[in-house]
């Protein structure tokens, strides 16, 4: 992909089950190789782990949007977001392995910065706290930690002070 390259979002559908689970599969595949489950017990749960991560956005932020990522064409990743007043909560991004570092995160982030400062809301996205990869990433677009989970840094990006 080239600095010019178009993304967009969609709204996904029932017809992007089968990229989306996979796609969370690629999430998961560090972690779930260091578990010694078969090839059988980690589909299992994989496809356990995504049908309950989908309910749960589903249920606790019912007007979120859930948008397929899509660069040149081409389905990438997923984007799903929850627009309240004074507040954007970022639920999850998730870019295919082999798109990850062509500026679509980026390009999404910047976008979704402007919309906030339009409507003078604040970003807010937990991260991993094992993923410096991303920690960077929120960072370098002006993210700062404002609270700690067990595993999670809680991250918020404001346009003005606090």
């Amino acid at each position: 992909m080239t600095a010019d390259a178009h993304v967009e979002l969609r709204p996904a559908t029932a017809a992007d089950d089968h990229f989306l689970r996979d796609l969370y599969a690629t999430t998961r595949a560090r972690e779930l190789a260091a578990t010694g489950l078969t090839p059988e017990q980690v589909e299992g749960f994989v496809n356990m782990q995504w049908r309950a991560q989908a309910l749960d956005y589903t249920a606790r932020f019912p007007a979120a949007r859930h948008d397929m990522v899509v660069a040149d064409g081409i389905d990438v990743g997923r984007f799903w977001v929850d627009h309240r007043p004074q507040h954007i909560l970022v639920l999850d991004i998730a870019l295919r392995p082999e798109w990850c570092g062509r500026g679509i995160g980026t390009i999404l982030f910047t976008n979704l910065q402007a919309t906030a400062a339009a409507t003078e809301s604040a970003i807010g996205h937990s991260v991993a706290k094992d993923n410096t990869q991303a920690i960077r990433f929120y960072r370098r677009l002006g993210f700062d930690v404002v609270d700690e989970l067990d595993f999670h840094h809680v991250m918020k990006w404001s346009a003005g002070p606090g």
